[in-house]
């Protein structure tokens, strides 16, 4: 059973929000990813939360998308990330190469990176 990129991340406006403007899913991500520092991080559930104090929009990342998400401190490209993240979720590399830059571009496009 294979992980998939569909479903990553979950945006979920913040209640005191009507309506949430849609990101431009095709942005690029940086090189050396970093986390943006306007976003705050919290478990719930066992799940990684990312709340967005700039777009008041709250995002719930699955267990792939959280582990790329940690490993967003300016300090890793997308390559090391993905044999990174093979250790800790076996499959063959070339789909987790291709994950990793989608979850990347993802995070860049809903504004949690620095550009």
């Amino acid at each position: 059973m294979g992980t998939s990129v569909e479903g990553i991340i979950a945006p979920r406006p913040a209640a005191a929000t009507p309506s949430a403007v849609e990101p431009n899913l095709a942005a690029a991500a940086p090189a050396l990813p970093l986390r943006a520092g306007h976003i705050v991080e919290r478990i719930v559930d066992g799940d990684l939360v990312l709340y967005d104090q700039n777009r008041q929009q709250v995002h719930v990342l699955n267990a792939p998308a959280a582990f790329v998400w940690q490993l967003c401190e300016g300090g890793h490209d997308a390559g090391e990330m993905a044999a990174a993240l093979a250790e800790h979720f076996p499959r063959s590399r070339e789909p987790i190469e291709s994950d990793v830059r989608e979850i990347l571009s993802d995070f860049s496009a809903r504004g949690l990176l620095t550009t």
